[in-house]
């Protein structure tokens, strides 16, 4: 069998830590609380922070991925 290089085996880290997973999670929960807020009433100040909620919830789990991915 082949030997692991030193890269493969700090990525295999990297992506293994459940910090990871736990922000991935939480980006996830943020971006859903922003997409259901839109249904709670319709006004100008409901409808921003919903998109704001939604931003920062994709934003963070697009995040998370690209830590897993280790191209961040």
């Amino acid at each position: 069998m082949r030997e692991e290089t030193k890269y493969e085996k700090e990525s295999m880290k990297t992506a293994n830590n459940p910090n990871i997973y736990v922000w991935l999670i939480v980006g996830t929960i943020v971006g859903l609380f922003g997409a259901f807020f839109r249904f709670v009433h319709d006004s100008f100040t409901f409808s921003l922070i919903s998109w704001i909620f939604l931003f920062i919830g994709a934003a963070i789990a697009i995040r998370s991925v690209f830590k897993i991915l280790n191209a961040e």
